[in-house]
């Protein structure tokens, strides 16, 4: 009796969730409190999308994870993603903290999640980019983690590629947005991030999507979708992503 219930709940839900669009976490009537996507994976789930995760007995977070490079010793989490310029990142403090945006497309994790995730060893991003003519570019920082959950303060060091590394700029500040802008960047470059008063950002992957590369801004500041040292603040990426993972 306890399969065939089982049973028609999934059923159930997949159907639901087709209908209107929502994808409920792979292991949503598991009971066992898994704490990373590697134990998962451990348990038998080989499917990448979205689970539940728990920080403590009560708490628990959705999260991607991508099941697909069975070699790892930890599953790499995606936490954010612009791919087709769908989704706005023009949002308020509330949606930045709870994340937002779809995992195949535009997507941000959330601050709680990517506080909790650096808070549980996964410290090392990995960010891929690529622009507009099919070059690529990749690097990788052995440290990252958000040292509170009040602002988010940005903890990152040990870049790969020294002369490329943008995001190190942002290091000790608190997360900013539109709404809730102590810089005065968010609401001039239209994002949330770690700005510093001093020179807001030299890395925006936040930014607007804009088609094509180069850009004219719509606001004072360059606001696109940039990495300055790799294309330059006038110029809107086609792709980037930020990938955590223990190793």
């Amino acid at each position: 009796m306890a399969v065939i219930y089982y049973v028609f709940v999934m059923l159930l839900c997949g159907m639901y969730s087709t209908a209107v669009g929502i994808k409920f976490p792979l292991n949503m009537l598991d009971k066992k409190h898994y704490t990373d996507c590697q134990q998962l994976k451990k348990a038998g789930y080989n499917e990448s999308g979205m689970y539940y995760l728990w920080k403590n007995s009560t708490t628990p977070y959705k999260v991607h994870c991508d099941m697909k490079d069975i070699k790892a010793e930890a599953v790499p989490i995606l936490i954010l993603q612009r791919a087709f310029g769908n989704e706005t990142f023009n949002r308020g403090w509330h949606d930045y903290v709870i994340g937002f945006g779809q995992i195949h497309a535009d997507y941000w994790a959330g601050l709680n999640r990517i506080y909790y995730l650096t808070s549980t060893g996964y410290n090392v991003l990995t960010v891929h980019m690529q622009d507009w003519n099919g070059n690529s570019f990749s690097l990788r920082y052995n440290h990252f983690k958000l040292m509170n959950s009040l602002d988010y303060t940005l903890s990152v060091s040990g870049c790969s590629q020294p002369s490329y590394d943008d995001l190190s700029y942002g290091n000790g500040a608190g997360f900013t947005t539109p709404d809730k802008d102590k810089t005065y960047c968010a609401g001039r470059q239209q994002s949330g991030w770690w700005f510093q008063p001093q020179w807001c950002a030299f890395a925006l992957p936040t930014g607007q999507y804009y088609q094509g590369g180069h850009y004219t801004p719509t606001t004072m500041m360059y606001n696109g979708v940039y990495w300055s040292h790799w294309r330059g603040y006038d110029y809107s990426l086609r792709f980037i992503s930020f990938i955590l993972s223990t190793i």
